[in-house]
C-alpha cells in the first residue's frame, strides 16, 4: 500500500480523544495553517509502562488500571520521513517540555519507530523562559493565533526547530 502525505486540514475531526475545549481550537487552528502533510494522525497515544498492582485482581482490573496511569500523547503524525509528537496547550512552558521529552522516551522504547521522532508543542503563546530550551532541544514551537497571540507577529515557516506563527 503506497503511503499517501495529505495536507494536515484533512485530518480535522468534531473532535479529539483526550483534549479538552481549549485544545480542540488551538489544533483545528494549527491542522488549517501549517505547511505539514501527514499520512495519518494519531490521537490519545499511550505509552509508558502505567501502574500495575503489585496486589492479585482480576485480569481487567490490572489492565484498566494501566490504561488510566500510561503517559497519553496528545497527537502523533506521522510522514514519510518522520514521527511528529505533538503536544497541544494554550501556552508552550515548562509542562509541555516535560511531556514532550517523557513521550520521546517512551514512545521509542515502546513502538521502537525506524523513522525519527521530531516533538512538537502547539500554543497560543510561549514562556519567554523556554524558548531558547525549546530551540536547544531541537523541539519545534507552533503558535496559532489566538487570545494571548496576536497576529502581528508572524514569520515564515521554515523547516528547523524554532518558533513558528501559524
Amino acid at each position: 500500500m503506497m503511503e499517501i502525505e495529505r495536507p494536515a486540514r484533512e485530518f480535522i475531526r468534531p473532535r479529539y480523544p483526550h483534549m479538552g475545549p481549549m485544545e480542540k481550537v488551538i489544533w483545528d487552528k494549527f491542522l488549517l495553517t501549517t505547511p505539514l502533510k501527514f499520512i495519518k494522525i494519531e490521537y490519545d497515544v499511550r505509552v509508558g509502562p502505567g501502574y500495575v498492582p503489585k496486589e492479585k485482581y482480576p485480569e481487567y482490573i490490572i489492565r484498566m488500571a494501566k490504561a488510566l496511569t500510561q503517559l497519553r500523547i496528545d497527537a502523533v503524525g506521522h510522514q514519510k520521513e518522520r514521527i511528529w509528537i505533538f503536544e497541544v496547550k494554550p501556552r508552550a512552558g515548562r509542562s509541555a517540555l516535560g511531556q514532550l521529552e517523557s513521550y520521546r522516551y517512551w514512545y521509542i522504547k515502546d513502538y521502537k519507530p525506524t523513522k525519527p521522532v521530531q516533538l512538537a508543542v502547539v500554543a497560543y503563546y510561549i514562556d519567554p523562559n523556554l524558548e531558547p530550551i525549546f530551540e536547544h532541544r531541537g523541539i519545534y514551537v507552533f503558535l496559532v493565533e489566538g487570545k494571548k497571540y496576536g497576529s502581528s507577529h508572524t514569520k515564515p515557516f521554515i523547516y528547523k526547530p524554532g518558533i513558528y506563527t501559524l
